[in-house]
């Protein structure tokens, strides 16, 4: 092979294996529940902002609680992303996670981090919770959830329940 077509070899190589932008937009968009039965409905943009609403039927009052969404995608290439909820009661929740599509069946494997808010610093060792989280896609679930709410972002979609999401 001629060395100087071997930067055009590698190019090719290159944009076949991965996956476009656009391909890795339709992965994340869309309606994921996870095994609690909480949902979330997401928006990725082409650069990979990642927006939405979370609802989760596990929270300490046990009343569903509602939180805003947002994060980033990588877009070249990889399904690995990260997003961030903030909840009405000073707790927030981020996940890490990836995207996976096995025997026909898409699903998000995660791993979160919930921060409450400590009353005080004695109580800051009890604040932090950590877990995982498999979403898997379920358009249906999210019928009830209104995208106005995602598109305005200024907390509108949120509960005014008090209680912790968790």
């Amino acid at each position: 092979m001629d060395v100087r077509l071997l930067p055009l070899a590698l190019a090719i190589l290159l944009s076949a294996s991965g996956s476009s932008s656009a391909e890795l937009k339709m992965m994340l968009s869309g309606c994921w529940v996870n095994d609690l039965n909480s949902t979330m409905l997401i928006n990725v943009t082409n650069s990979g902002l990642i927006s939405g609403l979370y609802v989760s039927h596990v929270s300490t009052s046990g009343a569903t609680v509602k939180g805003i969404i947002t994060g980033y995608q990588h877009v070249r290439g990889v399904s690995t992303f990260g997003i961030v909820v903030k909840w009405t009661t000073g707790s927030i929740t981020v996940w890490a996670g990836q995207y996976f599509q096995t025997n026909e069946h898409e699903i998000l494997n995660t791993m979160w981090l919930l921060r409450l808010s400590a009353p005080n610093p004695a109580e800051n060792w009890k604040a932090t919770w950590t877990g995982t989280d498999v979403f898997h896609r379920d358009s249906e679930a999210c019928v009830n959830i209104h995208s106005d709410s995602i598109a305005q972002g200024s907390g509108s979609g949120a509960s005014s329940d008090n209680s912790d999401p968790y």
